[in-house]
Order: C-alpha cells, then sequence, then structure tokens
C-alpha cells in the first residue's frame, strides 16, 4: 500500500474513531434523516504520464519534423453529484459521479520555422465511486471529513490533426476503465442542520488508454453544496 493511501486510511480512522468521543450533542440531529445528496463544482489538477506524451509525439512526428512544440493543458473543471447515508454521526457511506473534465496534450511539427502538422490528444476523464467518509463535528457549525474507497474510472482519448498521419488515421476514440482505490479529506460548514457547504481535496487515478498499465494521477479541489433530508 502506498505512503498516499497509508495517509487516507489514518486520516479516515482517526476522524471515525475520535467523532463518537469528541461529538456534538446528539440533541442537535434529533430527527434528521441520515440520507444527504450534494452537488459540486471541481478544479482539478492531472498528471499525464512523460512517457506517453513524448512517445506520441514522436511516434506521430511527420517526415521532415526538425522541432516539436508540445503544449499540456493538466488544469480543468468537473463536476459532481453525490448521495449519502450516515450510519452514525462519524461515519457515512457515499456513492458519487464525477467528470473530472477534459485534459489536453497539442504538438505543433516544425520544419524550421515552418508548421508541417499539428496533433492534439483530448482525454474526457470521468468516474464513478463509492466510499466511507469519517466525519468530526467539533462544533455545530463545522465538521472535518476524512474518506477512503473505491473509483471507477474510465478515460477516453480521442487523436485530431491537421494533417492526419498515418499511424492515427483511424481516428478511432481509444478508452479504458479500471478500479482504483481513491482517498481525500476536507471539512464542511453547516448553515442550518440540513444545508451545508463542503472543500474538498481528492485523489483520483485513472487509466492512460494508449499506454497499458500507465495511470493520469488527478488531485480534485471541490466546492459542494449539501442537503441532508
Amino acid at each position: 500500500m502506498s505512503k498516499h493511501i497509508s495517509l487516507g486510511v489514518a486520516a479516515l480512522l482517526a476522524v471515525g474513531w475520535m467523532g463518537p468521543v469528541l461529538a456534538q450533542d446528539a440533541e442537535d440531529n434529533q430527527g434528521a434523516s441520515p440520507w444527504y445528496v450534494g452537488l459540486g463544482i471541481s478544479r482539478n489538477d492531472g498528471t499525464i504520464p512523460g512517457n506517453v506524451v513524448s512517445g506520441i509525439g514522436a511516434l506521430a512526428a511527420p517526415g521532415g519534423t526538425t522541432f516539436t512544440s508540445t503544449t499540456v493543458d493538466d488544469r480543468f473543471a468537473g463536476s459532481k453529484l453525490f448521495v449519502g447515508y450516515r450510519f452514525f454521526d462519524f461515519l457515512a457511506l457515499e456513492l458519487g459521479a464525477t467528470r473530472l473534465g477534459t485534459a489536453r496534450v497539442n504538438y505543433n511539427y516544425l520544419a524550421g520555422l515552418t508548421s508541417i502538422g499539428t496533433l492534439e490528444m483530448a482525454y474526457s476523464l470521468k468516474a464513478l465511486y463509492l466510499d466511507a467518509v469519517g466525519m468530526w463535528s467539533p462544533t455545530a457549525r463545522w465538521t472535518l471529513l476524512g474518506r477512503v474507497g473505491l473509483s471507477v474510472g474510465q478515460s477516453t482519448v480521442k487523436f485530431d490533426g491537421n494533417p492526419i498521419t498515418l499511424v492515427f488515421a483511424s481516428n478511432e476514440d481509444q478508452d479504458d476503465t479500471k478500479t482504483r482505490v481513491k482517498f481525500g479529506a476536507g471539512v464542511q460548514y453547516n448553515f442550518t442542520p440540513a444545508w451545508g457547504f463542503r472543500g474538498e481535496w481528492e485523489r483520483y487515478k485513472l487509466p492512460e488508454p494508449v499506454v497499458a498499465d500507465e495511470l493520469i494521477k488527478i488531485d480534485s479541489f471541490t466546492g459542494s453544496v449539501v442537503y441532508r433530508f
């Protein structure tokens, strides 16, 4: 288990086991439903493996290329929808779906100072997840969150170029789906017993569909509105 996963598990356990001892008076939650839903928007920082970026760029280079200008757009916006069930004040199970957004790699092939071709790789990234979420409320307004679970991530890459080189002439999308451990942490501010706002960081690992066994690592920073029934 990696260092990051170990930290995620430790955070979850710490938040969960501290909850019963330090949680606010149970009267605050009398009559509240264990179900909640949330909707959020995210800013995501992705890391596309460098060997994939350089390898595809070299493979697609037209004859006569003397220099390749490469631009990687690895910050992108996304959205998130989730539903959760609180078994206890300090522990919930959460099911969610997130569209992480689109990462792009653009190549401009030059012969001297003249462009002789371009290529774009556009990665569409999304995931479903199931997390155990530990919660600790030091006050009625604030709740600290720690989570660990599994995500089913799907990456789809589309090639587009001018002119399309022979190796990418089919222009077919490539996709891959894999299940990976995910984890995260955050804080929630409770405006009322029903309404709250979360700020969270989560780490996803999605498959790279072009090169086997490579992963696209994504740090997702999300702001979400939460409603507890």
